[in-house]
């Protein structure tokens, strides 16, 4: 059986918080949504320090999307001070 989108972004965040980047990209990767795949690829290069590549896919996943995804991401990264 297929997963569906959400269930692809949220077990990819879950590996990325549980530090198995390796697993996380897997994940994103599967995921058909352009802005899930930008705002995941983002997290994961917090997570190795590469700040400058993390802020351009940050830019690109709040540009993609509206409403309160939009919303929570942008307010998350501007918190933690990545835009």
């Amino acid at each position: 059986m297929r997963k569906t989108t959400f269930t692809l972004y949220y077990e990819a965040a879950r590996a990325i918080i549980m530090g198995d980047l390796k697993k996380a990209r897997i994940l994103i990767e599967q995921n058909p949504k352009p802005w899930m795949r930008e705002a995941l690829t983002a997290e994961v290069l917090v997570k190795e320090n590469r700040m400058n590549e993390a802020v351009t896919h940050a830019q690109a996943a709040v540009a993609m999307i509206r409403g309160v995804q939009r919303y929570i991401l942008l307010k998350k990264w501007q918190r933690e001070g990545l835009l």
